[in-house]
């Protein structure tokens, strides 16, 4: 970008963390856009054990392929990678229809 460019600068910053504890143990990830976190991707060592905590918070049947919005704008679903690992997902929706294309 040289001098008088008008284009707005994009950055993606991921951080991860192999061994995370913090409410669960397992595999964090965290992927920024422009300083704004737009998503969290946790995969829990026991997804057993995980599931079972946040159905007593949440108060619903959780399963692998659920989602659900939560105020229009957070998306919140459990779902397997490519390499069949478990993970569920925060992502922000508005930011992420902007970083699509």
């Amino acid at each position: 970008m040289g001098p008088g460019d008008s284009t707005i600068k994009h950055g993606y910053f991921h951080v991860s963390a192999k061994k995370f504890t913090t409410g669960f143990k397992g595999k964090l990830h965290l992927m920024f856009f422009n300083n704004q976190l737009m998503s969290i991707l946790g995969y829990p060592q026991n997804w057993e054990s995980y599931k079972v905590g946040l159905e007593k918070k949440y108060k619903e049947k959780l399963f692998i392929g659920y989602e659900k919005t939560i105020e229009g704008r957070l998306i919140f679903r459990i779902h397997k990678d490519y390499k069949k690992e478990i993970y569920v997902a925060w992502e922000d929706a508005w930011l992420n229809s902007k970083t699509a294309g």
